[in-house]
């Protein structure tokens, strides 16, 4: 869930051009993970915060594990839950 929102936030906050270019690039099916790489990539174009990619990949990193390790902790659940509300800070103070 938390991954979800981060993705759609991010697609709402950059560029049209940028968004052209993610929506060609990965097919219409961009994950967290990619849109990272393109806003890490291009941080002056989209004027997002710099530490944004940092907390958002903590967040992408807890949902990979819950994915492919199983279930996360109640501690690990809540620390990603934190972390996306940082980052969605982040993100919508750009």
């Amino acid at each position: 869930m938390c991954r979800s929102v981060l993705e759609e936030a991010i697609k709402q906050k950059i560029p049209t051009t940028l968004s052209r270019l993610v929506r060609t690039r990965y097919r219409n099916a961009a994950t967290l993970g990619n849109l990272l790489h393109e806003v890490n990539n291009n941080l002056i174009l989209t004027g997002i915060d710099p530490d944004f990619p940092r907390v958002a990949n903590q967040v992408n990193d807890a949902g990979k594990k819950a994915v492919h390790q199983g279930l996360l902790s109640e501690d690990e659940a809540r620390a990603c839950l934190q972390d996306a509300r940082k980052a969605l800070q982040l993100l919508l103070s750009s």
